[in-house]
């Protein structure tokens, strides 16, 4: 496989000037540790948050925030302005949105805290790092620290469902009661969900089996375009199965068929045999026949599937024009649970409705924009860019939840590569970059590169 060559500093990347700071700091260490601290906070630790009286944080924002001062400290933080003019036009439109529908609104069902945790969510994603001389951390290291999260998770999920024919206890599928209410992540999550006489495997760090089967959706698709190692593979196919879980099956199926070529159908035509087979010995044993009957929610309006994808599009259909303003600027934060309540169906709202209904065109149009600009660079599959792109718009409610927001950085738009080039000591010219000609001669044994002052 032909490794891709580090691209070129984007033209609209701005470096942030550094502060000074620890050894730890200056050599990267500190933001390898923040980087691998983000990946375990939208994972393992997904239930952790803080919570004081009302106010609830999500464990991943703050990681998120802790992982930029360190970034900004160690001198290698940097500024997209391309994303950053978008998130500007999200914010814009977002506060016009709530000024117009506070005052001419017949509902005025606005939410200021809503506002509020949608900016601190995604200002973020305006964020690069630049690897280069004192931080020494590519795309693919990053990649292979969420592979292996995933398919130790897969291992846990495993033993997790089979550990239910022994354990009966309530903590093996939701060990929340023992974590103390002020460290936990607030919100409404499904954690224990029957099949039949038993129970779907959710991991036992997730909030739910469909949040653990979207991580193994994102493993898998590392494993087969990048690191290849079948018994990873298998692994997470059979820990798949156990979340009964419709989410990570999609996710999957869609990141698969990118790239757009034969080789690609071929592939994915191997890959649905292979899962055929094991799905018709497992079948029986397994209870699998529970997720194929899914597929008849799609036209049950009570059934998760309907409401997850087809409802929204009648909810739309049915209000996103009732105010003159409502396409364009929609109808103010937070109101898609209340101006949206219908007697008639019931509706979840993935990204893509709660953006378009509570901000309109406009800030649905900024917002794929920012999703876009995180996710191009070619150093990371394009089964995984695609796949991230389509899980955060259009399979869950995930334009509040830090959890899937930070992997449109993680999955392609944290890290830019510089040219590495040696720091030059007090009293030195500047080295040359090692690509501005021939290759630099090693350094002698009793003369080091010199380190960052």
């Amino acid at each position: 496989m032909t490794r891709l060559a580090p691209p070129a500093p984007p033209n609209d990347v701005e470096p942030l000037p550094g502060l000074l700071s620890p050894r730890w700091m200056r050599d990267g260490r500190g933001v390898r540790w923040g980087l691998v601290a983000l990946i375990l906070s939208f994972t393992v630790f997904q239930r952790f948050g803080l919570t004081v009286g009302p106010i609830s944080v999500n464990g991943s924002l703050l990681v998120m925030y802790a992982l930029l001062v360190i970034a900004w400290t160690s001198g290698v933080l940097a500024l997209s302005v391309g994303r950053l003019v978008f998130l500007l036009v999200l914010i814009a439109a977002a506060g016009a949105s709530t000024a117009v529908n506070m005052t001419f609104g017949a509902s005025r069902e606005t939410s200021l805290p809503s506002l509020l945790i949608m900016i601190v969510t995604h200002l973020p994603l305006a964020a690069m790092f630049r690897a280069g001389p004192n931080l020494h951390v590519d795309l693919r290291w990053l990649q292979g620290v969420f592979a292996n999260v995933a398919y130790a998770c897969a291992i846990v999920g495993i033993v997790q469902f089979a550990a239910q024919f022994v354990i009966k206890a309530p903590w093996l599928f939701d060990v929340s009661v023992y974590i103390p209410p002020f460290l936990q992540s607030t919100g409404g999550y499904n954690v224990v969900i029957p099949v039949n006489d038993l129970f779907k495997s959710n991991g036992f760090f997730f909030k739910e089996p469909s949040l653990f089967s979207l991580l193994l959706a994102f493993g898998l698709l590392l494993e087969i375009a990048t690191f290849k190692r079948w018994r990873r593979i298998g692994a997470m196919v059979v820990a798949l199965f156990l979340t009964y879980s419709g989410t990570g099956l999609l996710i999957l199926a869609f990141g698969l068929l990118f790239p757009l070529r034969v080789s690609t159908f071929v592939r994915l035509g191997a890959i649905v045999l292979v899962g055929t087979i094991a799905a018709a010995a497992l079948w029986d044993v397994l209870n699998l026949g529970f997720t194929l009957n899914r597929l008849q929610e799609f036209s049950t309006p009570t059934a998760s599937a309907y409401i997850r994808y087809v409802a929204p599009v009648r909810l739309i259909g049915d209000f996103i024009t009732t105010e003159p303003w409502s396409f364009w600027l929609g109808f103010g934060p937070g109101s898609i649970t209340r101006v949206g309540a219908n007697p008639f169906y019931e509706f979840h709202h993935p990204t893509w409705a709660k953006a378009l209904f509570e901000y309109g065109l406009v800030g649905l149009t900024a917002l794929l924009a920012i999703a876009l600009a995180c996710l191009r660079d070619p150093r990371v599959p394009m089964q995984v860019r695609a796949a991230t792109l389509f899980c955060w718009i259009g399979t869950g409610g995930f334009l509040l939840v830090p959890e899937v927001v930070y992997m449109l950085l993680v999955f392609g738009g944290l890290m830019w590569a510089v040219p590495d080039q040696p720091v030059a000591s007090h009293g030195q010219e500047p080295a040359p970059p090692v690509n501005a000609g021939a290759a630099p001669p090693p350094a002698a044994a009793d003369n080091p590169p010199a380190r960052l002052a």
